[in-house]
């Protein structure tokens, strides 16, 4: 599915990149090709999982990739309502 990435930035128009997932947790996400954010930058993540109409917007940070640039967003302080999503989705996804 496609994600898009904002950063956050106090500024009119923050920069933004759309990736697809290759991978999406409850603790965080993994993207198909590497991110041009900092290791650490605060980022807000938009994603609709398919099947679901809720756009959910979910804090994160760059996180750091052991084999070159970025390619994953650790996601920080999922609400009840938001992990309750995202791990029923998994579920599904997995037949649990």
């Amino acid at each position: 599915m496609t994600v898009e990435i904002r950063e956050v930035a106090a500024r009119p128009d923050p920069v933004r990149r759309f990736r697809l997932t290759r991978a999406v947790g409850r603790d965080g996400i993994d993207l198909e090709q590497p991110i041009d954010f900092g290791v650490g930058q605060p980022v807000l993540v938009r994603l609709r999982l398919p099947g679901h109409e809720r756009l959910l917007e979910l804090a994160g940070t760059v996180a750091a990739s052991d084999d070159g640039p970025p390619r994953s967003l650790d996601l920080d302080d999922l609400g009840a309502e938001e992990r309750g999503v995202i791990v029923a989705y998994v579920e599904e996804r997995l037949g649990l």
